[in-house]
């Protein structure tokens, strides 16, 4: 027959051997849930570099074959632009029928989302789908000039001695838009990814050639 001191040996030993597997039990729990939410930050940062790198190389794209990038003062679903949450884009076919994109983001839902319409004023359509997660969205327009003004908030200290001109060239099939050498600068953020993008039309000229015969 065991005596009590062994009884009680035995109990105690049950119960020291129950709380180390608790407290094994509970810091694998927790090694667990911290590799499961580093995993979760881990694939949310991964798609939100995806989604930055999506919408930059879109926006590239887009002033490639533009001949006005431009901020309008009303956006695609007739609400002021003030705050710059769209940018649109003006280009023609190879037929001179008049094309325009507009990227416009939607703060109460956190996408941006790329749209197509035929002429200012007209319904928009979806041509790409909506990016989620994004923070903000910020478009401004701004003049060559503006680069060396230490007043305008484009200001860049690399132009501060720079003598520039600015360019200015408007379309009589499209009033309003003016091409030439403006520029548009975006400041996009994306979960926590922020991105600076300058765009300009690239397919716009400056100014006009004359060829003289000799």
């Amino acid at each position: 027959m065991r005596s009590s001191a062994e009884r009680g040996s035995s109990l105690l030993d049950v119960l020291l051997a129950s709380a180390i597997g608790a407290m094994i039990a509970l810091i694998s729990i927790g090694v667990l849930r911290l590799g499961l939410s580093l995993t979760v930050q881990t694939t949310t940062a991964a798609g939100n570099f995806t989604h930055m790198r999506t919408v930059t190389d879109r926006l590239h794209a887009r002033s490639a074959s533009a001949w006005s990038v431009f901020v309008p003062t009303i956006d695609i679903f007739h609400h002021f632009n003030g705050d710059g949450h769209e940018v649109d884009f003006f280009t023609e076919t190879a037929n001179h029928v008049p094309l325009f994109w507009a990227e416009r983001y939607d703060a109460s839902k956190g996408t941006l989302t790329g749209y197509s319409y035929a002429t200012p004023g007209d319904p928009p359509t979806i041509h790409d789908d909506p990016l989620t997660d994004v923070r903000s969205f910020t478009a401004h327009y701004g003049h060559l000039e503006d680069l060396a003004l230490e007043s305008s908030p484009l200001y860049d200290p690399l132009f501060a001695h720079a003598t520039l001109h600015n360019a200015d060239l408007t379309f009589s099939s499209e009033p309003g838009m003016h091409g030439g050498n403006a520029f548009v600068s975006l400041h996009i953020r994306i979960g926590k990814v922020d991105q600076d993008i300058i765009l300009a039309a690239a397919t716009t000229p400056t100014g006009f050639t004359v060829i003289v015969p000799y």
